[in-house]
């Protein structure tokens, strides 16, 4: 393949001088147009630029679908123990705004209600699935 990993982890090919990222040059490639809007790697693998794993999506859908944080300790995205409650809050973000799901008593409870929610406020752009 050409090109060069980035420590991002997506694959950047210099044309004249200039870095693109894969995927963006495989999108015009394939469609004839530079995308207007981000492209999702729907597997979350940045390096995966095979067109069936690549979505135009706006920058609040492209957020939707990531990973835990690096500082996430629950093992769930979205949840986080609350030690003053002493119970696990689940939260999404919607439109920019941090929506709280409520204490659940367990991890496991506050990530459905985290999956339920990201159903309906992300739909296919969710990382839950």
């Amino acid at each position: 393949m050409a090109g060069t990993h980035h420590k991002t982890g997506y694959v950047v090919i210099t044309i004249q001088k200039k870095p693109y990222r894969a995927h963006r040059l495989a999108w015009f490639y394939v469609y004839g147009e530079w995308p207007t809007e981000d492209i999702d790697h729907i597997n979350r693998i940045r390096s995966d630029n095979r067109l069936c794993n690549l979505r135009l999506a706006n920058k609040s859908q492209n957020q939707h679908n990531t990973g835990l944080g690096r500082n996430n300790s629950s093992g769930f995205k979205g949840v986080y123990f609350s030690t003053r409650e002493g119970k696990f809050l689940a939260q999404i973000m919607v439109s920019r705004k941090r929506v709280s799901l409520g204490y659940h008593r367990t991890a496991i409870e506050a990530h459905q209600a985290y999956k339920n929610a990201a159903a309906i406020y992300h739909g296919e752009f969710s990382s839950e699935k």
